[in-house]
């Protein structure tokens, strides 16, 4: 996992997220946004490079599926393959220690400035 820690921890959601269920781009942004309760919502630019290179590594794959609201009437979605599967259960220790330490940021030093 290189790059900045802002792409390392989308990577983390992202494997995360696909791992819960194949969704579209549109779909990974939203329940991002939902999950940081607002605060942070990648850019559609930062998302999909990071699925195009989660697609170069052989982690997700794609499918087209019929999707209402898509000019070519399909929508392009990612799913997670036994390599990504098998990185998100390596990452698992790691992951948790992120999560926990940015829940203990938020609770600790932003609750107490903003109202969620």
């Amino acid at each position: 996992m290189l790059g900045s820690p802002q792409r390392s921890i989308l990577r983390l959601l992202v494997l995360g997220l696909l791992a819960e269920k194949p969704m579209h781009g549109y779909e990974l942004l939203k329940r991002i946004e939902e999950i940081t309760r607002g605060f942070w919502r990648p850019s559609p630019g930062t998302l999909y490079s990071l699925l195009k290179s989660l697609r170069e590594e052989g982690l997700v794959v794609t499918d087209r599926v019929e999707g209402s609201g898509v000019p070519s009437g399909l929508r392009i979605v990612y799913r997670l393959t036994k390599k990504g599967y098998d990185q998100l259960q390596h990452l698992a220790p790691r992951v948790a220690t992120v999560f926990e330490s940015i829940a203990w940021f938020f609770s600790r030093f932003v609750r107490s400035k903003v109202r969620i």
